[in-house]
């Protein structure tokens, strides 16, 4: 904040282009735009107004480093003792929060390789500007003329939400080996089989980014956040289903919205996850993902059986 201020008060520059760390995440950069300084209460955003956040993408190692299974401490790139990120989880926040990827080294990969890179791009952030380079000349005002970002939008980062909810579209072309689907289940998920379909070598192993809301046996109440990028798989704790909530305290217009995904006996209860794989066979996969439901079997035990599963 000091030092934009000061260079905005010489009033001898336009833009400023601020590099950030390797292993800095684009949405946390946005943040310190609105943080208020408390002696002066002023933010960075009254001083200056972002304008875009990029990422600079490897061509020759994208797949790669996706692929990755390293943390960010084996490789030695850690923010301090307590950065447990991997390297693929990190790359993922930057290429989804970001609004312009640029691809570099281009000249190291052939045609069919870049155009694998460009798809995989597109569909981990459909919305972000993708420009290509070598050694990273990229036409300054390209950058610097055109204001992309937007705070609402970083601040709900709706692309998969809103995918997930749109219309089943049928699969884009296999033609660069990149492609997604959608997986939905009206049955919870048994967590010891989602947790071993995930880390073993079967059909699943050619995904590289997985993000949805899924339902857990063992977690009946609550919705569970579900990722996958590259090889780092994790299930954490989300806001509670509505179903589990009293009607009294739903918002005014919920019951009306809500009809869309309600089913009687469960409510909203369900899976919504976006996949993308490299050479991935939708059907194999979906039927993994399948197999990691709860039988008709196991459904007629009830909620008290469920959460006595195995919950890794």
């Amino acid at each position: 904040l000091t030092s934009v201020t000061s260079l905005v008060a010489e009033n001898r520059f336009d833009h400023v282009l601020v590099e950030s760390s390797g292993i800095s995440e684009p949405l946390p950069v946005a943040e310190t735009f609105t943080f208020r300084d408390e002696a002066s209460g002023v933010s960075l955003g009254d001083v200056a107004s972002l304008h875009n956040l990029i990422t600079v993408v490897d061509a020759a190692s994208v797949f790669d480093q996706l692929g990755a299974v390293d943390s960010l401490i084996d490789r030695g790139w850690q923010a301090g003792a307590g950065d447990v990120r991997s390297v693929a989880n990190l790359m993922v926040d930057q290429l989804e929060f970001a609004d312009v990827l640029v691809v570099n080294k281009t000249d190291l990969v052939n045609g069919a390789q870049l155009s694998a890179v460009e798809r995989l791009l597109h569909k981990i952030n459909p919305t972000a500007d993708v420009m290509l380079s070598v050694y990273g000349e990229v036409d300054p005002s390209l950058l610097l003329k055109t204001g992309r970002f937007s705070l609402r939008k970083a601040e709900q980062h709706p692309a998969w939400l809103v995918e997930a909810r749109e219309k089943e579209h049928t699969p884009e072309t296999l033609e660069y080996g990149i492609s997604s689907f959608i997986y939905r289940a009206r049955r919870p998920f048994h967590p010891k089989r989602l947790h071993d379909a995930f880390c073993s070598a079967g059909a699943l192993a050619q995904l590289l980014r997985v993000k949805g809301i899924g339902w857990l046996a063992t977690q009946h109440s609550q919705q569970a956040h579900v990722a996958l990028a590259g090889t780092r798989f994790t299930v954490e704790p989300g806001p509670p289903w509505w179903a589990a909530v009293e009607r009294s305290q739903w918002p005014r217009g919920l019951e009306e919205n809500i009809k869309v995904v309600w089913i009687e006996e469960h409510g909203d209860r369900r899976t919504e996850l976006v996949c993308i794989g490299r050479e991935l066979n939708h059907a194999a996969a979906k039927a993994a993902l399948d197999g990691c439901l709860l039988s008709e079997g196991d459904m007629a035990c009830g909620q008290q059986s469920w959460a006595t599963l195995s919950d890794p």
